[in-house]
Order: structure tokens, then sequence, then C-alpha cells
């Protein structure tokens, strides 16, 4: 059966769709959550590391641009995404348009990571549409070279889809976002209180006490490691 579809209220609820022509016949249960009558650009962004990783450690962050109107969105020549990025702290690997869905014209897309000026940009010289529904994912590798939290945008910059408002949106204000990693420092330090035993004790005996240096935790992992040196480790058990 094919029929002209009532009118949806775009309040953000279910609504029942009935075809006026044949009422008895057919219902459509549709969900309107995320539905506009306009196009709605949302951006996120987040990273696969839960948020953290030890000094010198990689991730990667995840940048999407996603039209959750019904209305298509059209680039014509614009900047879609701008991002400053930090100047210490991390060094970026790469970036990339890792994942596209219901988006027109995906060759006239320009991915550019500029570390010498340190910002990320996705332009567009010819037109590309995303459709009500598609997106854009941007993938973003990154490596700290020191400690501490590692934010994108830097430095009170606007990580934003649309930054001049070309596209006609349901909501202009929900299409920044922000991410932080949180970089752990190594411990500076390790130190053993004793490092002799007398020979012939009893299995068992304590040689000494481990203890380390960090800035920014106090707990601790140690093991017994293979190389130069591990000749004794079976001798030996850590405990605690």
């Amino acid at each position: 059966y094919s029929g002209i579809l009532g009118r949806l209220d775009y309040d953000g609820s279910n609504d029942t769709v009935i075809l006026p022509d044949a009422p008895n016949i057919m219902s459509i249960a549709v969900n309107t959550e995320y539905l506009t009558e306009q196009s709605d650009l949302i951006t996120t962004v987040t990273n696969n590391v839960d948020g953290g990783v030890n000094e010198g450690g990689s991730w990667s962050w995840t940048v999407k641009i996603e039209n959750r109107g019904l209305l298509e969105a059209t680039f014509h020549s614009d900047t879609i995404l701008y991002i400053n990025l930090p100047e210490s702290g991390v060094t970026f690997d790469s970036a990339s348009i890792s994942a596209t869905y219901g988006v027109l014209n995906t060759e006239n897309l320009n991915s550019n990571l500029n570390t010498d000026f340190h910002y990320y940009s996705l332009s567009v010289d010819d037109p590309v549409t995303i459709a009500g529904g598609g997106y854009i994912e941007v993938t973003i590798d990154a490596t700290a070279t020191s400690a501490g939290s590692i934010t994108i945008p830097a430095d009170g910059g606007i990580l934003v889809a649309d930054e001049d408002n070309y596209i006609p949106e349901y909501d202009e204000n929900n299409n920044s976002a922000t991410d932080t990693v949180y970089v752990n420092a190594s411990p500076t330090d390790i130190s053993l209180s004793s490092s002799s035993v007398d020979e012939n004790s009893d299995s068992g005996t304590v040689v000494g006490s481990l203890s380390s240096t960090d800035i920014d935790s106090d707990s601790f992992t140690y093991s017994l490691v293979p190389g130069e040196g591990d000749s004794g480790n079976s001798y030996f058990a850590i405990d605690g």
C-alpha cells in the first residue's frame, strides 16, 4: 500500500502516523526524538582510552558531525569543522576522515592536519551534502609527550560544525563539543630498602621493601622481569 503520510508533530515524542486515505488499514510508529523540520548539526568528540593514558601513550579522538534533522545540510565553500590543537604535551600523528554515512560528494571533503600552526580543519571547495541522519567521522591520532591534561579544542577555541552558520538549523548552539585525556606521569624513582640477605636464610625471609616516587599516584605494581640479571628471579618473590 502507498499513500500520503499525515503531518508529524516534531515535539520530541513518539508519534503514530495514520495514512489519511486508509485510516483503518495501516499506521506507522515514528520515533521523532532526533527529528526536526530543519537540518540540525550535532558535533560530538570521544576518545578511545576512557579519558586516560600513561606518559608516552597514544590514543585517538573521534569527532562526529551528525545531521539529526530531516532536512539535508549542504556546504558549498565552507569550513565544516575547525579545531584548535594543543601546542605542548602532545604530538599529533595523523588525522583523516574515518567514516561517512548519507554524505553526497565525499570526494569534495578536504581533511587538513596542520602541526606547524596547531589546528585541524575539514572544509569543502565544492558542495557536500549531509542527508538527514547522515554523518561524517574524523579520527585524530595523538601521543602524549608529558604528564597533564590534553583537551581539544585548545585555548578556549571552538570545535564546531558550520561555525559561520551557513546552514539553517533547528538549534545553532548544539554543534560544539570538547574532550580531555589525562596523562599519568611515569614514576621518577624506585628504591629497595635492602639489597642483601644472609646466606642460608630460611625461605620467606624478607630482603627489603620496595618504594616508588610518582607525583600523581601512590599505588604501584612491581614484577620480576626477564632480561640481563634475571638468572636469580626464581629465588625471589614480590609479596604485597
